[in-house]
């Protein structure tokens, strides 16, 4: 490795994906989550706090970029790691059991603590005026168990939310994509190249009919309705650039484009969302064409930072982001709704600043907990059962 102190770049490696990748990642993924906190948190400051200063002024500036843009970014890199993870088995019969087993026990020990964290918040502030009128779906004057139990299983995108949990509705989507990936995987085994192309295929056909034809009124279009494919189509691409990762880097022009990603991204999000109006959840080619071009520009994204080096300083900065973001997305709309209406409670004229830092201190808190009682007991429990 080139040590030479004057070297401003790290030369991107185009022989394989870097084994000690997860670094890279960590740091996408937490910032991805702060990027989505920052946005919700904005919008609940927004209802309870006094509008002054100059947070308030940049905030409001750029919250047309914040928030479901880089749930995206977070559905690309969940189709990257996926494929990446499934690829380590391709000498061997794909072993649905195991992956299973595996996508169960990363989704749903988190997802029932922080439930039943929502549930716990919700039944303190119900029917309070000082709770944020945001998310309330399910608890108005009462607790819904049947969206609760719905919630609890992960299925709360496809029906109903559950109060303040509602944000991390598209775990319903990502179980659903886990489902037909595995699904995929078995069937083909190593044709993951036609597996991709069968996927995408049907994909882009449901969203070409269902723009050509909005009629659609039974009950399973609601399940599985085109804002689910604007995130199966970033899946799919997470999982391409997995799996042809060499070979997009094989070509001079995209890797020396790769380089610049993050310039590209920010530009791309920044225009589109000033002048396109993106990102969108209807359905219509513009809004089609917008999630396959943001998808690619975040596998860029993924591709540069996994082949660059992260400086040893920066590492366990990086490690606490990539083990905060999971947690930080799912309990982050509790952490902020409670937040806020204990500060409802304490006091109604609250700058602005100090409320929305409030918020998100509070949720990195909670989510560091969460990492501290539940993720790393988890995974501990994982890696001695898988040996």
């Amino acid at each position: 490795m080139n040590t030479d102190k004057k070297t401003k770049k790290t030369p991107i490696n185009t022989n394989i994906i870097p084994q000690d990748h997860s670094n890279n990642i960590d740091f996408l993924r937490g910032s991805f989550a702060i990027f989505v906190l920052i946005g919700h948190a904005f919008d609940v400051s927004f209802s309870s706090a006094i509008k002054d200063g100059f947070i308030f002024t940049f905030l409001a500036e750029i919250r047309i970029i914040l928030g479901f843009v880089w749930v995206c970014g977070f559905v690309v890199i969940s189709g990257f790691c996926i494929e990446l993870s499934c690829s380590k088995n391709d000498s061997k019969i794909f072993d649905f059991i195991e992956y299973a087993r595996n996508r169960i026990s990363r989704i749903f020990p988190l997802l029932f603590v922080c439930v039943s964290i929502c549930l716990l918040f919700d039944v303190l502030m119900l029917g309070s005026p000082n709770r944020p009128n945001i998310w309330e779906t399910a608890i108005k004057n009462e607790i819904d168990l049947k969206v609760l139990a719905l919630n609890y299983l992960g299925l709360g995108g496809f029906y109903l939310q559950f109060g303040s949990i509602a944000p991390a509705y598209t775990i319903s989507y990502e179980l659903l994509y886990y489902a037909i990936w595995g699904i995929t995987r078995f069937l083909l085994g190593r044709k993951i190249g036609l597996g991709l192309a069968i996927n995408a295929f049907f994909a882009s056909a449901y969203v070409i009919t269902f723009a050509l034809n909005q009629s659609f009124n039974s009950p399973i279009n609601y399940t599985t309705s085109p804002f689910i494919v604007m995130i199966y189509l970033p899946w799919l691409i997470g999982a391409a650039t997995a799996r042809y990762y060499r070979k997009i880097l094989a070509k001079p022009v995209i890797k020396k484009s790769i380089e610049y990603s993050p310039i590209i991204l920010i530009l791309w999000i920044f225009i589109s969302a000033r002048k396109l109006g993106q990102p969108s959840f209807s359905i219509d080619f513009p809004t089609y064409a917008y999630y396959i071009i943001t998808s690619i520009l975040f596998s860029g994204l993924i591709i540069r930072s996994i082949s660059s080096e992260t400086p040893r300083i920066f590492k366990k900065f990086t490690y606490f982001l990539g083990e905060i973001s999971f947690p930080l997305y799912l309990v982050h709309g509790p952490a902020i709704i409670f937040t806020c209406f204990l500060l409802n409670r304490l006091n109604h004229n609250i700058p602005f600043t100090l409320h929305i830092s409030t918020l998100i201190l509070t949720s990195l808190i909670c989510a560091h907990i969460l990492v501290i009682l539940v993720e790393r007991p988890v995974m501990n429990i994982r890696r001695k059962y898988r040996g």
